[in-house]
């Protein structure tokens, strides 16, 4: 812009901040308070429904206060332009953050993640669904004290769980597919635990800078949420050290079904609390329950596993008999209880075996496939060719191509299943 613009003879606009799908945002001031703020202004003007959805985020955002959700102070229109004025954050988005260093380690996004939770639960006990969190819509305030860093930005989606103030087609999906929960693509009812499977998704990039599903299209991506399950984080990027922990909760947030998720953002945020990131623990030290009556049933133990030990872990249900008499009668020690029938996982050593000869060089590729995929693109070619040749009569060129596609979902097969030996 050649010279400043003013605003409803209020806000001028000084510099672009950032663009987004609905808006470009704009560092400004305030002249009427002399202090600076961050403008949103509509990206495609006159289109009255871009209009409405910033109204309908000014209402929805100014409704919920928190501090870890970023503050509506005014909204308007000048010029046939609608605008929104918001506080003014220094720092970056989590986006920004991995794009810059890679990945976020596990501690620190443990900490964004526990505040995200914070602020989602705000959102919920409102009635409202993000419905497009993802690395670009989580902020870090620069210079922030701990645990008040984090800023959830752009509720210009989301939607009353209830549903009674929806105004998206419902033919029309919004959001962003790369984060988008399964029940949310195929367009039922969803509620808070659909931003939970976001924040997964946004959980899997902090920690191995890169999304759980990668596609060269919409309908690769929507196969994927709707029927892949993602590759575990200390499998894709082993060299990181995400504790097995964090590994499981994060692929728990990612589960098709919203049931098989965390109840709700505060459940998941005590989750996220209830283990200490990088802190040692002890290989084969046993935990016992604190003694009880003989008529007790049964007493657990958990053996604890150092997750920086090499070896594979296989998880064992523990389910022990009534302890003896004398053990019953022992003084009882201050040591936590251990639910009856705790899953633990107890590290097992590899099998002695001998290694199969190394795989030709034109293969190694191919070995990084995912055995499931290879299934998928077997059969579905399979199937093509069959409907190829019994209803258009088999073209040659076409049952050729069918036919290169099935060989090369056998050839990925065999190449994963020699590495597995």
């Amino acid at each position: 812009m050649n010279e400043p613009r003013t605003l409803s003879n209020r806000y001028r606009l000084e510099v672009t901040v950032g663009r987004g799908g609905m808006g470009v945002v704009y560092r400004a001031r305030d002249l009427q308070l002399d202090r600076p703020v961050a403008i949103k202004l509509v990206a495609d003007e006159g289109i009255a429904a871009a209009k409405e959805r910033f109204l309908t985020e000014a209402r929805r955002t100014a409704g919920v206060r928190h501090p870890s959700i970023v503050e509506v102070f005014d909204v308007g229109e000048d010029a046939g332009d609608a605008f929104l004025v918001m506080e003014l954050l220094e720092g970056e988005t989590v986006g920004e953050r991995i794009a810059r260093e890679g990945h976020i380690e596990p501690a620190e996004a443990v900490a964004i993640a526990s505040e995200v939770c914070d602020a989602l639960s705000a959102a919920h006990d409102a009635g409202l669904v993000h419905r497009d969190l993802k690395p670009a819509n989580v902020f870090l305030v620069r210079g922030a004290p701990e645990g008040r860093r984090v800023k959830l930005l752009d509720f210009g989606i989301a939607k009353r769980i209830d549903g009674a103030t929806a105004r998206t087609d419902p033919n029309v999906l919004v959001g962003t597919f790369q984060f988008m929960a399964p029940e949310q693509i195929r367009g039922g009812r969803i509620d808070g635990r659909a931003d939970l499977y976001a924040l997964g998704m946004t959980l899997y990039c902090m920690l191995s800078g890169k999304p759980a599903f990668v596609g060269e299209n919409v309908a690769s991506l929507v196969h994927q949420h709707l029927d892949v399950a993602p590759t575990s984080l200390r499998e894709r990027a082993p060299s990181l050290a995400i504790p097995a922990w964090l590994d499981s909760l994060v692929l728990r947030l990612l589960a098709k079904e919203p049931e098989d998720r965390p109840a709700s953002a505060s459940v998941a945020k005590g989750e996220l609390a209830g283990e200490t990131v990088g802190a040692p623990t002890m290989r084969g030290v046993l935990v016992a329950a604190p003694a009880r009556p003989a008529s007790s049933s049964r007493e657990g133990m958990r053996m604890l596993e150092d997750d920086g030990a090499a070896g594979e872990t296989a998880p064992l249900e523990l389910d022990l008999p009534d302890a003896p008499a004398p053990l019953a009668e022992a003084p009882e020690r201050p040591i936590a209880r251990v639910p009856q029938r705790l899953p633990v996982e107890v590290a097992r050593s590899a099998p002695l075996m001998v290694a199969p000869p190394p795989l030709p060089a034109w293969l190694e590729p191919l070995a990084t496939v995912p055995v499931n995929v290879s299934k998928r693109v077997l059969g579905y070619s399979l199937f093509a060719f069959l409907l190829n040749v019994v209803f258009f009569r088999g073209g040659f060129v076409i049952s050729l191509s069918i036919l290169t596609i099935a060989a090369l979902g056998g050839a990925c097969m065999w190449a994963a299943s020699r590495l597995e030996r």
